[in-house]
């Protein structure tokens, strides 16, 4: 039988010539072979407009999409050991600890009905659970914590407590080489990039805290070369740095090495873990491209306008 793809998002994938494991992809856009398998399979498909992945394609931003991680996409997650990565790119992350293995006691866990694209679908946390990317660190991923960086970080979670919530990382505390995204009731965002050794390469925080037992879309926007036009977002808003809405991200003396630890999501590199009973909806990663407020705010309208996450 032919396939025949359902949706533009096939179309407007990331303009790669191959995914992580060499197969190609249809004028450099198209998914890998097994993601093409999925949608014909009928398990959600990306024909559906409320999928994270064709909210993005809807708005012309899958430019540089190089992660889009959606609990309630079938195609992204139904049951099993993996985070399946729906922007094309096949970078999977495993439900626990391990790397490339079956995880033991540590995986997140899914609620919800799969494929229901509500907010009812997502990953809960003991305390104790992450999600590691399941084969050694990408290129692109080194690439958030080197020279040039220019990333944007856009997750949907729900604090639980009022605390520190470490939500994303290649690199952990003592200095070891990465980036580590943290949320928390007092600032908000923060953000930290290290290069092995003291001091960090980055240190920003923001302003306004985080109210725990609610969903939030929250997004990091990272421009080093950029002057001061990274930012911080949350639910249509700055969360401003020192009373402004935008700050200066230069790296001071940034490593190209490889991260110490692989990017882990819930989690960010050895001990830090997010608190229990936190939950994440949705993840998504562009390298390459700094998003602006106003295509945050067109993402917000769309996933939230679906899914109602946010009264």
């Amino acid at each position: 039988m032919l396939w025949k793809p359902k949706s533009p998002a096939i179309i407007h994938a990331p303009a790669e010539a191959l995914d992580k494991y060499g197969n190609s992809r249809i004028g450099g856009g198209c998914p890998a072979p097994r993601r093409m398998m999925m949608a014909a399979g009928g398990s959600g498909g990306f024909g559906d407009a409320d999928t994270l992945v064709q909210i993005l394609t809807d708005l012309s931003l899958t430019t540089n999409l190089k992660l889009c991680l959606d609990a309630a996409d079938g195609n992204s997650y139904t049951s099993g050991e993996k985070w399946l990565d729906t922007s094309g790119g096949d970078y999977d992350f495993m439900l626990g600890t391990e790397t490339g293995s079956p995880s033991s006691g540590d995986e997140p866990t899914f609620n919800g009905v799969a494929d229901d694209k509500s907010s009812s679908e997502y990953f809960s946390f003991d305390g104790g659970d992450l999600f590691k990317y399941d084969t050694s660190t990408e290129t692109w991923m080194d690439a958030l914590h080197e020279e040039a960086a220019v990333f944007t970080i856009f997750m949907v979670m729900w604090p639980n407590t009022a605390t520190t919530h470490h939500m994303l990382g290649t690199g952990q505390r003592a200095w070891a080489r990465g980036m580590r995204l943290n949320l928390n009731n007092t600032q908000g965002h923060s953000i930290t990039v290290s290069k092995g050794s003291s001091p960090a390469v980055l240190s920003v925080v923001g302003d306004t805290g985080f109210t725990s037992g609610q969903w939030n879309m929250s997004a990091f926007v990272i421009d080093e070369n950029g002057g001061s036009v990274s930012f911080f977002w949350r639910d249509k808003a700055y969360n401003q740095v020192s009373a402004s809405n935008t700050f200066d991200a230069s790296y001071t003396s940034p490593s190209s090495g490889a991260a110490a630890y692989p990017m882990e999501i819930g989690g960010n590199g050895g001990d830090d873990k997010a608190p229990a009973n936190t939950r994440i909806a949705c993840v998504a990663i562009w390298q390459g491209t700094a998003l602006t407020k106003a295509n945050l705010d067109d993402i917000y309208d769309q996933l939230n306008g679906d899914r109602s996450y946010i009264a």
